[in-house]
């Protein structure tokens, strides 16, 4: 008998997981991504390509792997990104979905994890901080092909109020990547159900990533929360943030108006793409047509001006351009400079270094040099990343590592304990690195 998710038996016409992947002129990574969904460890699942403009190349591709779990969808002309997601998301069957992006990936247990969780808490969204890989094709030469892995050493869920966090992010004390998004969770067909049946539709705005998390929190009470993470976010060179905030490849303004339509006369792509400033319009426009009539919040814009100056610096090349819009914010809302101090323009972005560094008890943070380790794509980088998460099956729930009480705290036996499980990791590390290398010498040979 096939294996299934949280040990139901389910019919195969009804796949419990959809995995939607929205996709745009990328076979070259969407053949990566594609192959980490299909290593899945349970077959109740199916996966949705929307081929956007109906590419030859994606069209082929999928042909090629002839996978009777990947349904084909395209359109004949190409639209905006929120459009394709639309009509992606409208394809599925399945009871939990999320959304793959067609330069990621999917860690192998990934079904079997949200699986377990759902089962575990009740809860109708299970949400995670993916890994992150950087293609050799991103844009900044010392940054490429780069595995960055915060690893924890168990495997827990727990439940988050979804009103904490979005009046959190609406102060800007929270990152939009917190916000339960379909980009990173599992989420349970009934959620989007009662969205499209209270608006018509499911996403809003030009950047539904980013409002999927906003909309999700407002439909629930609660999400859950996984310590360990079920997916890499990858970036390359053709991904759509690359673009919108990297001078050196901007999107056109045929190509904003197209991918982004309702973003045109809120934004200039040649002038105001800093991602936050971005990010703060979507935020603006769901404040508008959700937030307000149902659960008011706060939106703190003067704090918009401090996000903005905290991330200035990812972006060298639109560093002028953040820096004129943050002094008109200072003006705006009278922020002195004693205050606000705009941090001076660095040479590079700042990244942490390669290697490994402890951050608290039970959470190492590892940054990979692909070229060391034998990585080429998401893929390979998924590869050797499974090797440091816990298992599927070793899920518990309750609080995660870090969060105990002053009564809670580790006896010194468990402390030590705890650093022994740190020279475990390591030693895994280790294993796997030297693993990178057998398959980069086979490679070449």
């Amino acid at each position: 008998m096939a294996r299934h998710a949280g040990g139901i038996d389910r019919k195969p016409s009804v796949p419990r997981f959809s995995i939607v992947v929205p996709t745009f002129a990328r076979a070259d990574t969407l053949e990566h991504a594609l192959a980490t969904v299909l290593a899945q460890t349970v077959d109740d699942f199916e996966v949705v390509v929307q081929n956007n403009g109906d590419d030859s190349a994606t069209r082929q591709l999928v042909g090629r792997l002839g996978d009777s779990r990947i349904k084909l969808f395209h359109t004949d002309e190409v639209i905006s990104m929120v459009e394709n997601w639309e009509l992606a998301l409208s394809r599925c069957t399945g009871e939990l979905i999320t959304v793959l992006g067609d330069d990621d990936a999917l860690f192998p247990d990934a079904c079997e994890a949200a699986g377990y969780a759902i089962d575990l808490t009740g809860g109708e969204i299970v949400s995670w901080a993916p890994f992150l890989y950087l293609w050799p094709s991103y844009w900044h030469a010392r940054r490429r092909n780069r595995l960055h892995a915060h690893v924890t050493f168990d495997f827990v869920v727990w439940a988050e109020r979804s009103r904490t966090w979005l009046e959190d992010f609406y102060a800007f004390r929270a990152d939009y990547s917190q916000l339960p998004m379909l980009y990173n969770s599992f989420v349970a067909r009934s959620v989007v159900e009662r969205v499209r049946d209270r608006y018509g539709k499911y996403f809003f705005g030009s950047l539904p990533d980013v409002t999927s998390g906003i909309i999700n929190a407002v439909e629930t009470d609660s999400f859950v929360k996984s310590s360990r993470p079920l997916s890499i976010a990858g970036i390359s060179g053709h991904s759509y943030g690359h673009k919108l905030s990297r001078e050196s490849a901007p999107l056109t303004q045929s190509e904003f108006e197209r991918h982004f339509p309702d973003l045109v006369d809120r934004a200039d792509p040649r002038t105001s793409s800093d991602l936050v400033w971005l990010i703060s319009i979507e935020m603006a426009l769901l404040e508008e047509q959700v937030l307000r009539n149902r659960r008011p919040i706060h939106f703190d814009r003067r704090r918009l001006a401090w996000a903005m100056a905290a991330t200035m610096n990812e972006s060298p090349s639109r560093y002028e351009h953040t820096k004129t819009l943050i002094q008109e914010l200072m003006k705006e809302f009278e922020i002195g400079d004693n205050e606000l101090e705009i941090p001076p323009r660095l040479p590079h972005p700042p990244a942490p270094p390669d290697g490994a560094r402890l951050i608290e008890p039970g959470h190492v943070y590892f940054v990979f040099d692909g070229n060391r380790v034998g990585l080429r794509t998401v893929a390979d980088a998924v590869e050797l990343a499974a090797q440091l998460v816990p298992p599927a099956d070793a899920i518990a729930k309750g609080r995660p590592l870090g969060e105990q009480t002053a009564l809670e705290q580790p006896s010194p036996e468990q402390g030590a304990a705890g650093r022994l499980s740190v020279f475990a990791m390591f030693f895994t590390a280790c294993r796997a690195v030297f693993a990178g290398f057998v398959a980069q010498a086979r490679r070449r040979s």
